[in-house]
């Protein structure tokens, strides 16, 4: 049920009506199901309060909103079956237009109102357009504090993409929602930056209205809160600087010589007259740390007063891309721009690309040229992109109520979408926007800039140095290159803002509200100890402050010690190894008669089992602390000992192929190499060019103990290969060598496949060699690209892998025969599987029958 006051709205608003007759600037109004309104400025407002130049931003503005209802109205997702329109109304930077075009909307959803439910004729009124559901505007927060506060009471929701001013979040706008984070984060952000830079002193100028007033205030507040800085002054200007009053200000900035950073809050066409005030007092020795409107609206005046602004910081809303609008920006020609309707294109194609004779071909051929571009694109666009699709959501969200309830012809009304514009949230340009009861954003996000020229001769510039964010699930989050900031100060160094008094060792001088200094622990990672230290020393690299942060200590060692229980289960595991190894060499001693320990070579077996044991001690090796002695044993280890295990394996399945295949071979060769004198030879021919390789390894270019240090955390000491690429290279030469040893090996086992039982040992050697391989694809990717304890623990398994595999793969399946199936490990038997061997593969060209001496 409505209010008496909400019955008698008609009448008062009727009345407003007759005080807006005919206002001074354009409109631009594309029809549609349901209509959004705009109060953004088209056109400068001149000295005397007149429309005067085409403003090239707020163009921009205007065409990002068209651009995004016409994707909205192109989405499937988004008011499906319904179309935006929109409404939008020039006020040229005039708060006093800016209120009069929020009494004609208000009067015209009045207007329709009447038509609508009382009969009224549509005739009587003039210029009646569709009633608005909810308003982007504008620019300045003093403006929009005022049409909110009208809006507020008819039920129209105002959504702001520009607004930062505190006072906005009262309250008492209950339909005022922003997609820019307001002027409290903002202070956030400038405190964390003022803390970062130890600056403990610091004044703060600002522009005599909503803006400036709220934003100092936010500050102040956070100087309070955090009791890390003090505020030594603040003073307020106003636009024409009357009185004096702008004189004063500077000339007690300057009796302020230990006050170095000045915080700047203002809009950038309300600072002339101090800025023209501190150029000629010659206030030139001080830092400025500028509000987020001077900066990305006033690059132009920063320019014009670098003598004073030069160096300074700034604050900055983060840029969002939003690709497909800038495309749609660029790509604009005038027959484009003349079919959306917007008719401030004309005034742009007329004054920025001199198209004067509208009808021409050159003319319609015409672009957004690169500093058009520019100048009608700022980093606001993606807010009020944004600021669009707030709207839409909560339409999309009204509209899908209503077809839950199969309404389908329902038209909306202002208090409708107010509340579902409540705790809104969807997925924007800017990120996830979710407004809070208040209407703010629930997110932050800015960009840290430092104003400065590459040289002397050069314009000034913002460059992007930092970034400051913070979202409803983190604590704010400053980032800042400091190596990257130019200052005004000699040598480029952080400028001091502060006053002193002595502070003990272990803590650094810190502000509080009304006081200079008070004293704070140093960080973690630093130490003062001296009294009075304005600063924390960070600790060197392979140091961490103590507990009372006087001195810097040792970082403690990342590497296994032997009490960990990583180091018991490897030396277990090992130990586990060694008596295997010892148990199997038992038992092939005790069975060096039979056939089975015969066929399979019992000299090269043992010697196998050397290589096994030495394998063992790799990780052994691993667990020892790096020194230079360890390090030079430790690399070249396992490759001597995997290669020295291949060829054995190799001298192997080649002796069984060459008993069993008539392949022609020199006499000379099986005399010497294949007989059972000569074979301890072959392996250490084939093993000298690893030992050679190692040799110039450790000559040429040694391992040596490294340190990787993880700040404030551990250092982890490990042997590094190399210093250069010599070990590199002999490093790779050493495991090339050793793959192609294991590929020959696989190749003469394959050959192998098909002997007896009791001599095909091809299977065993090939699963070794597959054991081989598979720990080095393990080892060898860790060991060449990564760092830290880890590698440790890989190597010492991929070791005990090697062992272990061979060992398995090589003698237990035997073992197992000898143990368990002694029947099989007779003459007997032997010689009937070599005589069915035999027999099955004596119509085969290039086989010979068995030579009997070798059973």
């Amino acid at each position: 049920m409505k209010t008496k006051f909400q019955q008698a709205k008609p009448r008062l608003l009727l009345l407003f009506s007759f005080v807006v007759t005919s206002l001074a600037t354009s409109r631009f109004h594309q029809p549609g199901n349901i209509t959004l309104g705009v109060i953004l400025p088209a056109h400068s407002q001149t000295a005397s309060g007149e429309c005067g130049e085409l403003y090239l931003l707020g163009l921009g503005y205007i065409e990002a909103i068209s651009y995004a209802i016409e994707r909205i109205n192109n989405s499937t997702e988004l008011l499906p079956g319904l179309s935006l329109g929109l409404d939008v109304r020039d006020y040229c930077y005039n708060p006093r237009l800016a209120m009069q075009w929020a009494y004609n909307i208000v009067a015209n959803n009045d207007h329709n109102e009447l038509v609508q439910r009382n009969g009224v004729l549509s005739d009587k009124f003039t210029n009646l357009t569709d009633p608005v559901v909810a308003v982007i505007g504008t620019i300045e927060s003093g403006s929009t504090g005022h049409i909110a506060g009208l809006f507020q009471v008819v039920n129209i929701s105002i959504v702001s993409p520009f607004s930062t001013s505190e006072e906005l979040s009262s309250p008492y706008f209950t339909s005022f929602a922003r997609t820019i984070p307001p002027d409290g984060e903002q202070s956030k952000a400038m405190a964390d930056i003022i803390d970062h830079f130890n600056w403990s002193y610091v004044a703060a100028v600002a522009h005599d209205g909503s803006y400036g007033q709220h934003g100092v205030r936010a500050l102040e507040r956070e100087a309070y809160n955090r009791q890390t800085f003090c505020i030594a002054f603040v003073e307020f200007f106003t636009t024409s600087g009357y009185k004096g009053k702008v004189e004063e200000i500077v000339r007690k900035i300057k009796r302020q010589t230990s006050v170095k950073v000045i915080v700047f809050w203002s809009n950038y066409y309300q600072t002339h007259a101090f800025l023209s005030e501190a150029t000629k007092q010659g206030l030139t020795d001080r830092t400025f740390l500028l509000s987020e409107a001077m900066a990305t609206f006033g690059t132009q005046v920063i320019r014009r007063y670098s003598s004073v602004l030069g160096n300074s910081l700034a604050i900055m809303p983060h840029q969002f891309p939003d690709s497909e609008f800038e495309k749609h920006l660029k790509n604009l020609t005038p027959d484009k721009t003349r079919q959306g309707g917007n008719p401030w294109w004309e005034e742009y194609w007329a004054s920025e690309a001199e198209c004067v004779e509208s009808g021409s071909k050159e003319c319609n051929a015409q672009i957004v040229s690169e500093s058009g571009f520019k100048k009608l694109y700022s980093a606001y666009v993606s807010y009020v992109t944004d600021s669009v699709y707030a709207v839409a959501n909560g339409l999309d969200k009204w509209h899908k109520s209503q077809l839950e309830l199969n309404i389908t012809d329902a038209k909306i009304e202002p208090y409708e979408l107010l509340k579902f514009m409540n705790n809104l949230t969807f997925r924007g340009i800017t990120g996830t926007v979710h407004f809070k009861t208040s209407g703010d954003p629930a997110n932050a996000y800015y960009d840290v800039m430092n104003f400065r020229r590459k040289d002397n001769n050069s314009e000034y510039y913002l460059e992007n140095i930092g970034f400051w964010k913070k979202d409803s699930n983190s604590e704010p989050l400053l980032h800042v290159d400091d190596k990257a900031i130019q200052w005004k100060t000699t040598d480029s160094e952080v400028p001091i803002s502060g006053c002193s008094k002595p502070c003990p060792t272990g803590t650094k001088q810190s502000s509080i509200n009304r006081c200079c200094w008070e004293c704070f622990q140093c960080p973690e990672g630093t130490i003062s100890s001296k009294e009075s230290s304005t600063s924390c020393k960070k600790c060197s690299k392979e140091q961490m402050s103590n507990k009372e942060n006087t001195k810097c200590v040792d970082l403690p060692l990342q590497n296994i010690q032997w009490e960990d229980s990583t180091a018991t289960v490897v030396l277990f595991l090992t130990a586990v190894g060694f008596l295997l190894t010892i148990i199997v060499f038992g038992v092939y001693l005790k069975q060096r008669l039979t056939p089975i320990v015969k066929g399979s070579n019992e000299e090269l077996s043992y010697l196998l089992l050397f290589i096994i044991s030495l394998s063992l001690f790799l990780p052994i090796l691993h667990l020892f602390h790096p020194t230079p002695a360890v390090c030079y044993l430790l690399q070249p280890w396992r490759y001597l000992t995997c290669t020295a295990c291949v060829s054995i394996l190799f001298l192997k399945t080649n002796r069984l192929v060459n008993v069993f295949y008539t392949e022609p071979v020199p006499h000379w060769f099986k005399a010497y190499i294949l007989g059972r004198k000569g074979q301890l030879v072959v392996v250490l021919s084939l093993n000298v060019i690893q030992f050679i390789l190692s040799s110039l390894w450790l000559i040429l270019d040694p391992p040596h103990v490294h340190k990787d240090i993880t700040f404030q955390k551990h250092v982890f000491v490990f042997c590094m290969p190399y210093k250069s690429s010599t070990g590199l290279i002999i490093r790779a030469v050493m495991f090339g060598y050793f793959v192609f040893m294991s590929l020959l090996c696989i190749l003469y086992a394959f050959k192998a496949r098909k002997l007896p039982d009791n001599f095909n040992e091809a299977r065993y050697i090939g699963f070794s060699l597959y054991v081989l391989l598979l720990s080095w694809i393990t080892y060898y990717p860790v060991d060449s690209a990564l760092e830290g304890f880890y590698i440790t623990i890989v190597a010492c398994a991929t070791g005990l892998m090697i062992a272990f595999g061979v060992l398995g793969c090589m003698f237990f399946p035997k073992i197992f025969i000898m143990l368990v199936y002694p029947e099989r490990n007779t003459l007997g038997s032997v010689k009937a599987e070599v005589t069915e061997f035999s027999l099955r593969i004596s119509s085969a060209p290039n086989l010979i029958k068995v030579n009997r001496k070798a059973s």
